[in-house]
Parts: structure tokens; sequence; C-alpha cells
């Protein structure tokens, strides 16, 4: 079997898309390494994660002839004669898209759809992205032989809000990465501490800084905590809605010395950085998904989620749950896992459990089943 790939976000995007496309490659690449993959992008970016990825033997690269007009080559039927080239059995569009034609084309394809949160907060989006956004959606679900959704919450929203039919989509769960399937070593940890210049404890949170996250709910969370010696670290870039938004939040309830925002951690140091905090909390309203769940058990780190989402699925029996607009009930389970140790420990050892259920086997498996099916049918 020949797979090929919209490779935009695997060569583009370090972070978010790009990991899950990158990581959905090397699955399959090495769990079924008789079939070839194809990456097909608009242009080359090269970086030490795609590098990786370019070593294996099954799996290979074609960048568009005119990278300058890339985005045109993407969209239609540049990128399918490509795969055409390839001899391409089966089509898959890893994040929301797939090329106009491709029903016509008479390869078979599957579209991933990771959220659809622009449907669920629009005046946090722009008009014109919105509609950008939910036209691609849906003729990618309309043109595909099959859907994959990353979560059952992000399934019913395509059934709900698209109008698709739920017999053809499958829910396939996002692995780990790599880095967070082995032990954090000390020299890792070691030179995390030397580093960042982190506090003795703090309560981690990873994620964009923008209205749906929700960190305004950690920060006034910290301002209720008992314990007042522990600061809360954010993973995340400053931008206008920290400024306007949370940065005046941490002014109001002085809390300027106990909070600390990091723009950028090296990906090699992220599994110490989790398992160094005490707690990680993911307050989310409305997530697709939500990885750093599953990286924070991987490292053996309690986890707060919000309920209503898809962090309901993810965090399965291994996360203290509260209401994403209730900050006391944060701070009431931050502050029984921070006084007991025993529960913390408890909620370690179910949170690596639960994280097992997340494997770059497992996932591999589901995905070439489903290439298998549609050739079949």
């Amino acid at each position: 079997m020949i797979v090929s790939f919209d490779g935009k976000r695997a060569v583009s995007n370090t972070t978010g898309l790009g990991n899950y496309s990158r990581r959905v490659i090397s699955s399959l690449a090495q769990k079924f390494s008789n079939d070839e993959y194809v990456i097909l992008a608009p242009k080359m970016k090269h970086s030490s994660e795609l590098d990786e990825l370019l070593k294996m033997d099954n799996v290979r690269i074609d960048i568009s002839p005119h990278p300058k007009l890339g985005h045109i080559w993407r969209s239609g039927r540049g990128i399918l004669k490509s795969a055409a080239h390839h001899h391409t059995d089966v089509f898959h569009g890893l994040s929301a898209e797939l090329p106009i034609g491709v029903k016509k084309s008479g390869i078979a394809s599957v579209v991933t759809i990771h959220d659809m949160i622009y449907y669920h907060y629009p005046k946090h989006y722009s008009l014109v992205d919105r509609s950008i956004y939910y036209r691609k959606a849906l003729y990618a679900c309309r043109a595909s032989d099959r859907i994959v959704t990353v979560s059952e919450f992000t399934k019913k929203d395509v059934v709900n809000i698209l109008g698709i039919d739920p017999k053809i989509i499958e829910v396939v769960y996002p692995c780990i990465g790599e880095e967070y399937l082995s032990e954090v070593s000390s020299a890792s940890v070691k030179e995390l501490r030397e580093t960042l210049k982190l506090p003795e404890r703090y309560v981690l949170a990873v994620g964009r800084l923008v209205y749906h996250k929700n960190l305004i709910l950690a920060i006034e969370s910290l301002s209720l905590l008992e314990d007042n010696d522990v600061v809360l670290v954010i993973v995340g870039k400053e931008n206008s809605y920290w400024r306007n938004e949370m940065y005046p939040i941490v002014m109001k309830y002085g809390l300027a010395d106990r909070i600390r925002l990091l723009p950028w951690v090296d990906s090699r140091l992220m599994p110490a950085l989790y398992a160094e905090a005490q707690a990680v909390v993911f307050p989310s309203f409305c997530e697709g998904f939500g990885l750093p769940v599953l990286e924070a058990h991987h490292c053996g780190t309690p986890v707060l989620c919000a309920t209503g989402s898809a962090l309901d699925e993810v965090g399965g029996d291994a996360a203290v749950f509260f209401d994403p607009h209730d900050a006391k009930e944060l701070a009431a389970g931050l502050d029984n896992i921070l006084a007991d140790k025993s529960l913390a420990k408890a909620m370690s050892d179910k949170g690596r459990i639960n994280a097992s259920r997340f494997t770059p086997d497992r996932m591999a498996e589901q995905l070439h089943a489903i290439y298998e099916q549609i050739l079949l049918s």
C-alpha cells in the first residue's frame, strides 16, 4: 500500500498539528514497514523532527515544483497529480482539509478533523477565518471516503454541526511523542532547572494564550489556594490576550511574583518540566483532544481537568475534574493534591496506566485498518 499525506503541517509546524502529522506518519512507517509513505508539501522547511522522519527507508517527500505557488498546488490538481505520480492508494488529509477534486481523482481519501472550536466560540475568530475553516471541513468531510476524529467529542461536533453520517466517522486517538515514552533522567531535570531557573514547587499549565484555554481560571484559583508558596508556571507566548485580559487579572490579585510565563521550552526538556511539577491544570472550556493531559500522565504528574469537552475522555478516571467556571473548585482540588502525598502518588499511578491507552502502535493499527477497509469497499 502507498499512502500519501497532505504534508504542509508535518513540514512547517513544529508543534500541534505538525506533531500530530509526524507522529501519524512515523507510527505507520514503523508498524507497517512494507508499505510506503509519501509526504506531499507545498515547500521544504528542514527541522530535526522532519529530518528524523525522512531517515526512515519507507518515507519520502515530494515538494511542489513551484514553492511560491505551493498554496495553489496544495489545494487542488497539483497535489493530486503528485499523489497519482507516486501511485497513491490512499490520500490522508491530516488537518481538516482535502484538495478540490479528490473524489474524482480515483484515489481513496481520509481526512482527520481535530476540533470545531471556532464554531463554539465564534466571537474569538474573524468572520473570514470561521468561514474558511467551516467550508474546508465541510468539503473534506463530504468528499472523503472515511473521516477520522481525534475524540468522541469531535465526532459529535462533525455529526451535529456539519451534518455528516456517523457511520463513516472513526475515532482514532492521537498518541504521545516518543520523548515521553522513557523515564525522565536526572540529567534532563538538572538541565531544566539550570536553564529555566524554575521555582522549587510549581503548578504547570501548557497551552496557547487564548480565550477557550481558560487560563484566567488557573490564575484566579492561585489566589484562592491555602498553599501560598506554590507558583503557577504557564508555557505560552505573550500576546494581546495576555496583555489585555490575563495580565490585568494577575495584577488584580497581586500574583506577579507567583506566576511565571515561559514563551518557549525545548521539546527535549518538556518531559522534565511535567515531571517536576506538583500538578498540571487544564481548565479549557473546549478541547478536541488534550495532549498535555497524556504528557503529564506519562511523566507521573497529577492532572486536574475541566469538564465538558474531550478532556473527559482523555483524563478518564485518572484526573480530578472541575467546573471550568469555578475557581474555588479548582483551588480545592489543587490544595488536596498539594497537601496529600498519598493522593498525589495514587493519581500519578493512575495517570501512567491511563496514558498506556494512547500508544503509537494502537494509533497506527487503527489508521491502517481504515485504509484497508476503504480500499476493499
